[in-house]
């Protein structure tokens, strides 16, 4: 799943609880609903990086990699 089929699955979902099921691309549990809201806010935040690195760059090198790195505590 990408990013952006799991920001549509998520809104889909919420559409669905308030009685709004055109589509079928929603989850049916609470637990499923909860564990992708948390990924979905994980990779905002690092998009949100992105973006606020490349705003103060100004500048974007076709040759620059950009890397996630998972750490725990």
């Amino acid at each position: 799943m990408t990013f952006l089929e799991l920001q549509k699955q998520i809104v889909q979902t919420r559409k669905a609880r308030k009685g709004i099921k055109n589509r079928t691309d929603y989850f049916d549990s609470d637990s499923n609903e909860d564990f992708y809201v948390a990924v979905y806010k994980k990779a905002l935040s690092v998009a949100n990086k992105v973006v606020q690195h490349y705003e103060e760059a100004r500048e974007i090198n076709p040759k620059e990699k950009v890397s996630v790195e998972f750490k725990s505590k």
